[in-house]
């Protein structure tokens, strides 16, 4: 499955996302996933979760790259459940990598209609134009585009 995994980050490279909104990309697919074993880990015993925060922190490093992020994720989280760890990780982040592929995918076919001045792309634009949420969602991706 590592090797599934490391084919998805490629995929996502190729597309155009560099290694720093990788890294990022990871960090909030771990998120998700500790959001979906939220009850696992407050089973888990203090120590155990002092350790995967202080493992959390050097997960975050932005020198460490993103398959090394999310190898050394599956390692801490090997220390809370055991040996099952790496299966519900590596599960998780497959899929979650999966749908980062797939909308990436979706998103770059609709900026080449747009580019080609397709009749449905445009309407989807004018329609998006008119939705009262438009312009604070235009100003946050302008915000996010200001971060590199």
């Amino acid at each position: 499955m590592d090797k599934e995994i490391k084919n998805k980050i490629e995929k996502l490279k190729e597309m155009g996302m560099d290694e720093k909104r990788l890294h990022a990309l990871i960090m909030l697919g771990f998120e998700d996933f500790l959001d979906e074993v939220e009850q696992d880990l407050i089973e888990a015993s203090q120590s155990d979760l002092d350790l995967l925060l202080s493992e959390l922190e050097n997960a975050k490093s932005e020198d460490m790259k993103s398959e090394e992020a999310a190898i050394v994720l599956r390692d801490m989280l090997r220390k809370v459940y055991g040996i099952n760890a790496e299966n519900k990780w590596n599960t998780f982040l497959l899929g979650y990598l999966d749908q980062c592929v797939e909308e990436g995918a979706a998103i770059q076919d609709f900026l080449a209609k747009l580019k080609n001045d397709d009749p449905e792309a445009l309407k989807q634009v004018i329609a998006a134009q008119q939705d009262p949420d438009f312009e604070a969602a235009k100003a946050a991706v302008e915000a996010a585009s200001k971060l590199e």
